[in-house]
């Protein structure tokens, strides 16, 4: 079935021009309707917090999930997220109370989660060194920003990262894990491979904890390996007693007044039994067959070794001027998310759909040079630019000029039609 929507765009008679839905799967029903979104019973996933599903935005067609969540202290703690603007996230398009739960309409990220779509064992694509240093870079970013609000995320893991490789953004979601630093105490159960050790001895939580948790992702990303192994057929009754051993393997001994306060006593006797292993040894090969030089290897090993130690964990900021990530530049975008062409810059997608902060991240070139490439079903331009990171790019000229052209074009080959009849009669 089709259903005719009107957008808030008119036409030159002054009516409204009508929006047409995307294409759906025969089958699927509209089960809720809001001012602004047509919601589908089309599920898209699933968890403990409930259930997620497809529909479509009544003003743009562009398409949209809808959150449904049965725990209503953690649907606010998402909808508070959503509404702070935190770099990397979902855009939130309005939320309401429906059936004893409360229902968040996002932009629909039409992608995997990163660890479905690259690290699973029944995943086909691998991500580059490239890719994944972008990616790290934008997590940090997405961490910096928190951590200057005094905010920690407490959940990062692959499963909570989209990647979309075709305009070189990462998203991050559900939020409803997000914490004021002070208050951290509430905080939902984490990944345990992903765990930062002070969480297993029940020490204080800071944003620091969260930097630990992306090193270990990070690790397992370049390694297609998890650096700490699920505690599942290890000898101890106690599974946090698993992990730390694993941690003293790999890390070190944590001194003692890192143990001292934590709140779980360990009989410091525990580490001999931990069994050797050599992290640096594993990530080194790794990279090397990922095809990283030996100074790529030497900034990768600086930039997780800051991450992954028990004390005095480099921050958000301070890794963020790693020279690893001198290879790609950060462009801010002004323009109007609404229009309805490609927009290309050194050849990575513009998605503003995507990226909400219309922020993005292309590789450095290093004389400085870009082309922007604008192009409809008609016209294609190419502009020539000088940018260096952090600077702000208004494209809204630019399409202004692609418009004008368009419209040149059409008036050309009416007058070419027009002239063409007047021959034949």
């Amino acid at each position: 079935f089709t259903i005719m929507i009107r957008s808030i765009s008119s036409d030159k008679k002054g009516l409204q021009a009508p929006v047409i839905p995307p294409p759906m799967t025969p089958g699927i029903q509209v089960v809720h309707e809001t001012a602004q979104s047509v919601l589908t019973d089309s599920k898209v996933g699933e968890g403990s917090f409930g259930v997620v599903t497809w529909g479509y935005s009544k003003l743009t067609g562009s398409p949209v999930v809808s959150k449904k969540i049965q725990d209503r202290a953690s649907a606010k703690s998402e909808i508070v997220a959503l509404k702070k603007g935190i770099p990397h996230t979902p855009r939130l398009r309005e939320e309401f109370e429906n059936d004893q739960s409360l229902n968040i309409v996002m932009d629909h990220v039409n992608q995997k989660d990163i660890f479905h779509a690259f690290l699973s064992n029944t995943s086909t694509e691998k991500l580059t060194l490239c890719e994944i240093r972008s990616i790290a870079y934008q997590a940090l970013e997405f961490l910096a920003y928190l951590a200057e609000r005094n905010l920690t995320y407490n959940d990062m893991k692959p499963e909570n990262m989209i990647w979309k490789r075709a305009s070189n953004c990462l998203t991050i979601v559900d939020l409803a894990s997000i914490r004021d630093e002070m208050n951290c105490d509430d905080s939902p159960e984490r990944t345990f491979v992903y765990v930062a050790p002070e969480v297993l001895l029940e020490g204080t939580v800071t944003f620091s904890t969260d930097i630990w948790s992306l090193g270990c992702v990070l690790f397992h990303l370049i390694a297609r390996d998890l650096l700490f192994y699920p505690p599942d057929g290890f000898t101890f009754e106690d599974p946090a007693e698993d992990m730390l051993l694993q941690m003293v393997g790999q890390i070190g001994i944590p001194s003692n007044q890192f143990l001292e306060e934590c709140d779980i006593e360990i009989d410091p006797t525990l580490f001999q039994d931990a069994p050797a292993s050599d992290w640096v040894s594993r990530i080194t090969i790794a990279l090397l067959k990922l095809g990283a030089k030996q100074m790529d290897v030497d900034a990768w090993i600086k930039l997780l070794s800051s991450m992954l130690c028990y004390e005095n964990r480099a921050t958000a900021q301070q890794l963020l001027t790693n020279p690893l990530f001198g290879g790609e530049i950060r462009v801010k975008l002004i323009s109007d998310p609404t229009t309805k062409c490609t927009m290309l810059l050194q050849g990575v997608i513009i998605d503003f759909h995507i990226d909400k902060n219309r922020c993005l991240h292309i590789p450095r070139d290093p004389k400085d040079s870009y082309t922007l490439i604008l192009k409809n079903q008609t016209q294609q331009l190419k502009i020539p630019l000088t940018l260096k990171s952090g600077d702000v790019l208004d494209i809204t000229p630019y399409l202004a000029k692609l418009a004008s052209t368009g419209e040149s074009s059409t008036k050309r080959a009416r007058t070419i039609s027009a002239t063409t009849s007047d021959n034949n009669s």
